[in-house]
């Protein structure tokens, strides 16, 4: 993809963050138009006790590592939180990264997960094992190892219409061995850019645009992709890259 961006005549500046670097009024001023199209680069963390222990890695960084061939450190009873698509491809990496055993943890049942069949059934083929119907209450911790994740069983994920609102039973309460833990939890926004650039953001990070026109609160800025559009199939996020070098 990269080959074929640059045999079209396209230069890639590497090695530059925007908003530390070069800020987007600078940019605006030195092009015209500018095109944000960042994605979500930060993953969600929990707010529970012991997940700040630095055994509870997050899924973008340990993935990234694995992309670019680097072997992440960690130990060989790994327990992935989540149940999306990127959970079973933090799981599976797991598994083939060399951990003797790999298990996923979710709040959802199996038919509730948000994660595509295929993604999860390839998942189970790989050796990688479910916990479905269990929230996060606490990494266990002891003289600085992480032991386990104990988890609260989930009563029901979403309420009557429809929304997101876990529910817990009260006393059903289990402890998950393991000695690394990966959250695969979801992505946030990156502050970084934001920085002097004029953009209006809504309340969870995302860029604020004209929906159809793609454009945000500085004039000849614009915005596509998850970072405009919230979290969505990668080629939802290409369509949005289309619709914006159309526009």
């Amino acid at each position: 993809d990269i080959t074929a961006i640059l045999a079209a005549g396209i230069k890639i500046q590497l090695g530059v963050e925007v908003g530390r670097d070069i800020t987007v009024r600078e940019l605006r001023a030195a092009y015209d138009a500018v095109v944000l199209a960042v994605g979500l680069q930060e993953s969600k963390t929990l707010s529970v006790p012991g997940a700040d222990h630095p055994g509870v890695l997050k899924a973008l960084p340990f993935l990234q590592q694995a992309n670019r061939g680097e072997k992440p450190a960690i130990g060989s009873r790994v327990l992935v939180v989540g149940g999306g698509d990127v959970a079973m491809d933090v799981a599976r990496t797991a598994v083939r990264l060399g951990a003797g055993e790999v298990n996923v943890i979710c709040l959802e049942s199996r038919e509730e997960m948000p994660a595509k069949t295929w993604e999860i059934e390839e998942a189970l083929e790989e050796g990688v094992g479910l916990i479905n119907g269990y929230g996060p209450q606490e990494v266990v911790v002891d003289d600085h190892q992480i032991l386990g994740l104990r988890a609260q069983k989930v009563r029901h994920v979403f309420d009557a219409s429809g929304r997101f609102n876990p529910v817990f039973e009260p006393d059903a309460v289990i402890t998950q061995p393991c000695d690394t833990i990966i959250l695969a939890i979801g992505q946030r926004p990156g502050r970084e850019y934001i920085h002097d650039s004029g953009l209006a953001v809504d309340d969870r990070g995302f860029i604020v645009i004209d929906q159809e026109f793609l454009h945000t609160s500085v004039e000849g800025v614009f915005a596509c992709g998850e970072i405009a559009e919230g979290p969505g199939l990668a080629i939802e996020a290409i369509a949005s890259g289309h619709k914006a070098a159309v526009i």
